[in-house]
C-alpha cells in the first residue's frame, strides 16, 4: 500500500512538470509580448508627456487675453495677465486676503487690487502709489506713479506722467522681462495701506512676444 501511495506521488508530480513544461511559451510568442509590452510603454509615456505638457499649459503663470467692450465683443487689443493671491494691512486692519491682478499690454501695465474677496471692485487710490519689487537675485526696481486705470480703480502704469516722459512701463517689462522666477511686490499709498503680493516670472517673454 505504502508503495502505490509513492507511485501515485510521483506520477502526480510528474503530470505537473509536463503540464508547466507544456504551458510554456514558444520564442515566437515570447517575442509578440515583448513588442507589445514596448509598444504600451512607449504609448503610456507619450500620453504621460501630453498630460504633463497639457497641465504646465493649464497652470503657466502668464496667459494671453483679448480686450472686450461695453457689450462684452473683443476689440482685438491683446494683453497679458496673471492673478495672485496677497495680503494688505492698514492703520485699521493687518494681513487680511487680497486678490491681484496684473496685465500688460503693448504700452502700459495695470495692477488691481481687490481686498477680502476676489469679487469686490478693484481698490482705486487717492493721491500717489510707490510700487517696489525685487526678484531673486536682489535686484530692485521702485516706481512711483498717480495713474488710474480706470474710473473702475486700478493703477496704471505708462511711460508719460503728466506731461513728461518717465518710462516707468518700460521699467517694469524689463524688470520682469530680466527676472527669474519669483518677483516681491509691495505698494504703498498715501495712507498708511500696504499691499503685498508675488508675481511668476516664468514665461513672461513668451506669453508677451504675442502681443
Amino acid at each position: 500500500m505504502k508503495n502505490l501511495s509513492t507511485i501515485i506521488a510521483i506520477l502526480t508530480l510528474l503530470f505537473l512538470l509536463s503540464c508547466n513544461n507544456s504551458q510554456k511559451d514558444s520564442p515566437e510568442v515570447l517575442r509578440k509580448k515583448t513588442i507589445e509590452d514596448s509598444l504600451y510603454k512607449v504609448r503610456k509615456d507619450s500620453l504621460d508627456k501630453v498630460e504633463a505638457e497639457r497641465l504646465a499649459y493649464l497652470n503657466r503663470p502668464w496667459k494671453v487675453n483679448t480686450f472686450v467692450d461695453n457689450f462684452g465683443d473683443p476689440t482685438g487689443e491683446k494683453y497679458i495677465q496673471t492673478q495672485v493671491e496677497g495680503y494688505f494691512s492698514n492703520s485699521a486692519t493687518s494681513n487680511l486676503y487680497m486678490f491681484s491682478e496684473v496685465i500688460l499690454k503693448k504700452n502700459a501695465a495695470g495692477i488691481f487690487l481687490h481686498l477680502y474677496r476676489k469679487n469686490t471692485p478693484a481698490e482705486k487710490f487717492i493721491g500717489s502709489v510707490q510700487i517696489q519689487m525685487k526678484n531673486v537675485v536682489g535686484k530692485k526696481l521702485i516706481i512711483n506713479t498717480s495713474g488710474e486705470w480706470s474710473q473702475k480703480g486700478g493703477i496704471k502704469i505708462d511711460n508719460n506722467i503728466g506731461g513728461y516722459y518717465h518710462w516707468d512701463f518700460s521699467k517694469f517689462k524689463k524688470f520682469i522681462q530680466k527676472s527669474i522666477g519669483s518677483i516681491k511686490v509691495v505698494i504703498f499709498d498715501d495712507y498708511s495701506g500696504v499691499y503685498n503680493f508675488k508675481l511668476d516670472a516664468t514665461g513672461f517673454n513668451k506669453e508677451f512676444s504675442k502681443l
